[in-house]
């Protein structure tokens, strides 16, 4: 356990020495990037860090920076273990580092070309993953957040299967319900058992009856962290033929 307190700020800040170690760090390192990178003069003017200009300026830049910071105190304190209101915890240190550092670059991974390091690191992730569940082959690539996750699901699904309804249970995401309405993909809402988890019976019952393109089961719900009976519904997909979707 202790050794997590290594990758974290703490709660009082007790570990920023270190934070600031290695963000000093990614500073100089960005710094000589960009110098050795090209041979070419620097396109500032000469003294321009002595200029007036420059005095003004970044005077009102630590102003306006400082204004934003006290702004940012009226945040809620997200990092503190005592907080359990929301899903929001304090990212780790090398979270933070990272993030950091891919600001500095300003990669883009719409396309290889824009982005080949964070392309890579992305793969690898999607790798690790794969091996994780113990799956020998497979694709996926990472995304903002989850409602976006759940949307381009969707959406292939869609595309490929081009006609079909969705179905998912009451205790899903509200996310969904949204997605389909993005989509224009119509949907029906499985009630839940004591458990909180899909309802078979109810599923099969919609399957018999509509062209399901499309089932979403949880592997913990959001509320309550239920997990739908996933080896029952792997059951009914090889009957009904339709996707199944694990959020």
């Amino acid at each position: 356990m202790e050794t997590l307190f290594t990758y974290f700020l703490g709660p009082k800040g007790e570990n920023t020495e270190l934070f600031k170690k290695l963000i000093n760090l990614a500073i100089e390192w960005n710094k000589k990037w960009r110098e050795d990178f090209f041979d070419d003069e620097t396109i500032y003017p000469e003294n321009f860090f002595e200029s007036e200009i420059y005095k003004v300026e970044s005077e009102k830049l630590e102003k306006i920076f400082d204004e934003f910071l006290k702004r940012f105190e009226k945040n809620l304190p997200y990092f503190h273990p005592r907080y359990s209101a929301q899903m929001l915890k304090d990212p780790s240190i090398p979270a933070l580092l990272a993030y950091f550092v891919t600001m500095l670059t300003n990669p883009n991974n719409h396309a290889y070309e824009g982005g080949p390091v964070t392309t890579e690191m992305e793969m690898e992730v999607v790798d690790d993953l794969l091996n994780l569940v113990g799956f020998k082959e497979g694709w996926g690539h990472l995304t903002s957040g989850g409602s976006l996750a759940n949307l381009e699901a969707l959406w292939a699904v869609r595309d490929f299967r081009k006609d079909g309804i969705a179905v998912f249970s009451k205790g899903s995401h509200y996310s969904w319900r949204r997605i389909c309405s993005i989509l224009k993909v119509d949907f029906v809402e499985i009630d839940v058992d004591e458990n909180y988890r899909i309802d078979l019976n109810q599923l099969e019952d919609v399957l018999k009856k509509n062209n399901v393109m499309f089932v979403m089961a949880n592997f913990g719900t959001t509320g309550v962290g239920a997990v739908d009976p996933v080896m029952e519904i792997l059951k009914l997909k090889e009957k009904y033929g339709f996707h199944l979707h694990i959020d």
